[in-house]
């Protein structure tokens, strides 16, 4: 399942709960940089750390407060919310809206997702 958050016609950010070596992980994990100074625009020399997608972790949510977008889950059974991504967002936007869609099952598989407790919340 990816959430898009859309401004102006095209994404400005996005945010998964996807499978990962058969792991159902949220994404975008935590990136470490494990190679040698200079190699930092190399990918391969960075190492990503998923979190399991767990009931126990709460729903998924993106948050838009200003000119700050959230990608967050939570409450968990504990109360607790993690932050998974946090950026600046276009401020001039003239639309703004949100995109859901769900990929990435087998070819010949059933493919069925469900949606529980959608909510767009302005405060």
């Amino acid at each position: 399942m990816i959430w898009y958050l859309m401004t102006d016609g095209s994404w400005e950010f996005s945010a998964e709960k996807k499978r990962v070596k058969d792991r159902l992980v949220f994404s975008p994990g935590e990136q470490t940089f494990k190679g040698k100074k200079g190699e930092e625009g190399d990918r391969s020399k960075y190492e990503v750390a998923y979190t399991d997608a767990t009931e126990e972790a709460g729903p998924l949510r993106i948050i838009v407060q200003g000119r700050d977008g959230f990608f967050q889950v939570g409450p968990s059974a504990k109360k607790e919310y993690k932050t998974f991504f946090y950026s600046a967002i276009d401020d001039e936007a003239k639309e703004r809206g949100f995109c859901l869609t769900a990929e990435g099952a087998p070819e010949k598989a059933d493919h069925w997702v469900r949606f529980t407790e959608f909510k767009v919340v302005k405060r």
